[in-house]
């Protein structure tokens, strides 16, 4: 069945009566005479069992690149244009996408004729169900035996759930990554979603080698505007399961929407739920789980104000449970400052501040999130790190072309907030730029590996080397301004090695290196500082010894000696990053 047959289907199944299904639950078995006593769960329309929810933009794609094989001039209009930038869910066009039954068991769609609700207890105990056809608000009760009603009572119990592998999506035509893909359902009710009984569909790669490789990481992927979850168009890596939420039907930008959608309530009433964010929580412990991942090494990443700011909002607020973020094409650290429509190089546009206001309310109605203050004001990300990033190790992140961006003054706050706060991040601004700054990079870049870890020592480093453009600083960084100027680059060289690192109480010694492949490349000294030490943690006052040395030669760099700050934090001023070379942090004698 198509999506289109469906809504007709939908729009029609009401036309002479209006059938419905209603489920009970009971601590005895349910008959005709007790089922006023019995707790009713929901009530069901027909057509249940399909995926609406899960269709994708990535099916519609595949069946026209599957006309274009015997179609040539469908085929050169492919090739010479960008012909699917203009696909989204709800073009009509996505009546063609073809359903599938849902699946309450790994890879088995249910049967046809067959309806579905999935219920979450509250609690863990026995209970006995049955379901109760009606007609017209009139429950068949006359009816009622032992088909209706369950003979043996179920064993119960609270708990998240865990998704439901629905199949392998057929969305491949031509090329693809070595590995298979997946679509998974996870059902949800409070606190995953606001209403009970909602189902959420997800897309996970597994790439061919991933059970071969040595270390293995997790990654998550916050689609853009087009709804990619199912294949989505972000680098693979064979050592990385790659999970992509479908964040739909409301879209939560990486946190959450209001608990009154899709409900009669006003907007007044309740508060902005991260449902999302928690959803995403639980699929990551899964997904460590399931797959045998590094919990240390997980990283999220998206592209645009949708996707790029789902993975600075989600992955943010994560310390120590995400390593490092990648987001591009306008991420959005603070979406009040948006306008509602913008106009760049002579263009008007909307942008995605009405699509935020629908799901959280209008700033000035000053909603509550889930800490108490507004939403908008928890949205607020450089305030949040000018909060607790000094106490508080955040996730490295990587911005790239950040001049092109809309929201270019969110960027230059967030990227400010951390410089002050002493944690880690790169970017990159000029034309032709890295779209964002891959991480891990490796061999097959031509770099010497480099990964920041979640549960390793990193350096946060303030690099003085900003590109060709020495007017970047002062004309863009500094003001935020927007617009095209070329040539600016921060902390894209300085890199260390997570996986030889000594870590004692009194000594920290770690690998450091400058990146070869970095456009514009020039010399690299940096103010550093050290965060997330494990056992190294001096005391406030202390003086620490520091010293770079050749490995290979046995021969000191440079060398000095430092106080850890008020804040806890050891800064090292202007350390050289250039040839692989050995820091070492010791505390000096007491």
């Amino acid at each position: 069945m198509t999506w289109g047959e469906l809504r007709a289907l939908i729009a029609d199944v009401d036309g002479k009566s209006e059938v419905r299904y209603r489920t009970y639950r009971h601590a005895a078995p349910i008959n005709a005479s007790n089922i006023a006593q019995a707790e009713f769960v929901a009530e069901v329309a027909p057509l249940s069992a399909y995926n609406g929810v899960g269709r994708s933009v990535d099916e519609l794609i595949c069946q026209t690149r599957r006309r274009a094989i015997d179609d040539l001039e469908l085929s050169k209009e492919l090739a010479r244009t960008d012909y699917f930038t203009r696909y989204h869910p709800a073009m009509p066009e996505m009546d063609q996408v073809v359903l599938k039954r849902l699946a309450i068991e790994n890879g088995k769609p249910l049967a046809p004729n067959t309806g579905l609700y999935v219920h979450h207890p509250a609690k863990q105990e026995k209970a006995y169900y049955a379901v109760v056809s009606m007609v017209d608000g009139v429950a068949n009760l006359r009816e009622f035996s032992e088909s209706n009603s369950l003979a043996a009572p179920v064993q119960e119990g609270p708990g998240l759930g865990e998704p439901v592998l629905q199949g392998t999506p057929q969305v491949v035509v031509f090329f693809d990554y070595p590995g298979t893909r997946r679509q998974y359902v996870q059902w949800a009710a409070p606190p995953l979603a606001h209403l009970p009984g909602q189902y959420y569909n997800w897309g996970v790669f597994v790439p061919r080698d991933f059970p071969e490789a040595q270390t293995r990481r997790l990654s998550i992927f916050f689609h853009d505007r087009t709804q990619r979850y199912l294949k989505p168009p972000w680098p693979h890596r064979q050592d990385t399961v790659l999970l992509s939420p479908h964040d739909a039907p409301f879209a939560s930008y990486g946190y959450g929407y209001h608990e009154s959608l899709g409900t009669l309530r006003s907007f007044k009433q309740g508060r902005v739920q991260p449902f999302f964010a928690r959803r995403v929580d639980a699929m990551r412990e899964w997904a460590l789980k399931e797959f045998g991942a590094d919990g240390g090494r997980v990283s999220c990443g998206g592209h645009g104000s949708w996707g790029g700011t789902a993975a600075l909002q989600y992955g943010l607020k994560r310390p120590g449970k995400v390593a490092y973020i990648m987001a591009d094409e306008s991420p959005d650290a603070d979406p009040v400052q948006s306008p509602y429509a913008d106009t760049v190089y002579g263009t008007k546009h909307k942008t995605h501040r009405a699509a935020l206001d629908a799901v959280w309310g209008k700033p000035d109605w000053r909603i509550a999130a889930e800490s108490g203050k507004p939403i908008w004001e928890e949205a607020n990300l450089p305030a949040y790190v000018r909060a607790v990033g000094k106490a508080t190790t955040l996730p490295f992140f990587s911005l790239g072309a950040g001049s092109q961006h809309l929201t270019w003054k969110q960027e230059t706050e967030l990227m400010r907030a951390y410089l002050e706060t002493g944690n880690g991040f790169m970017g990159e601004f000029w034309w032709g730029g890295a779209a964002y700054l891959p991480l891990p990079a490796g061999a097959e870049t031509g770099e010497q590996p480099f990964e920041p870890r979640a549960d390793r020592p990193l350096l946060a480093c303030a690099s003085k080397d900003c590109g060709p453009n020495p007017k970047f600083m002062q004309e863009q960084f500094e003001t935020g301004k927007r617009g095209y100027f070329g040539g600016g680059r921060l902390n894209t060289k300085p890199r260390w090695e997570p996986e030889d690192i000594v870590d004692t109480p009194e000594r920290l010694e770690m690998t450091i290196f400058a990146a070869r492949n970095v456009a514009y490349a020039g010399g690299e000294a940096c103010d550093t500082t050290l965060r997330n030490a494990q056992k190294f943690k001096p005391k406030a006052g202390e003086k620490i010894t520091w010293s770079v040395s050749d490995p290979q030669k046995g021969k000191k760099i440079k060398s000095g000696e430092t106080v850890v700050g008020e804040d806890g934090l050891v800064r090292i001023p202007a350390v050289p990053f250039g040839e692989t070379a050995r820091l070492a942090l010791e505390r000096a004698a007491q």
